[in-house]
């Protein structure tokens, strides 16, 4: 039930791990498996040192903290999946790393949204104007305003109609 991107994702981090753990094997997915196989294998605590070690081990090679927290989410993720089918007991109770913000997100802030929307306005800019209004009036992300197109929009009923986050 997991989305492509974040399958994707999980499985660059697994092929990371069990690069980690020396495990090589053609097609990447025997490594894989034979690399969750060793970790399921193993107690509570000692799957948990094991984990705690390759975070240093990512800090080490200065991957980002997005990278570290999503390759800690796979193993999390497998290991979640062996307890739902019975394989073991326990948890990976390892936290993430902390995130620096790297860029200031807050945006232009009320005044600066209004002269956005009085320069579009002015300009005649309708395309960028819907746009604008649509991230900020309704909140869409990005992505969900970028994969609109004319057969979402119902303009006799004053609603758009388009995939969120997560949504299938």
């Amino acid at each position: 039930g997991r989305k492509a991107t974040t399958l994707r994702t999980y499985a660059q981090g697994l092929a990371d791990f069990a690069c980690y753990l020396g495990v090589r094997r053609v097609p990447i997915a025997g490594g894989v498996n034979e690399a969750a196989r060793r970790l399921i294998s193993l107690s509570h605590g000692e799957a948990n040192h094991l984990v705690l070690n390759y975070r240093a081990d990512m800090h080490r090679r200065r991957l980002a903290a997005y990278t570290v927290n999503a390759r800690l989410t796979a193993l999390r993720s497998l290991v979640k999946l062996a307890r739902t089918l019975g394989l073991v007991s326990w948890a990976i109770d390892i936290a993430n790393v902390k995130v620096q913000p790297y860029r200031d997100t807050r945006g232009p802030g009320h005044d600066g949204y209004l002269a956005i929307l009085k320069s579009l306005t002015d300009a005649g800019c309708v395309r960028d104007l819907a746009i604008v209004r649509l991230l900020y009036d309704r909140a869409l992300r990005r992505a969900e305003v970028c994969s609109l197109d004319l057969e979402h929009v119902d303009l006799e009923g004053g609603r758009i109609a388009g995939l969120g986050k997560a949504r299938t």
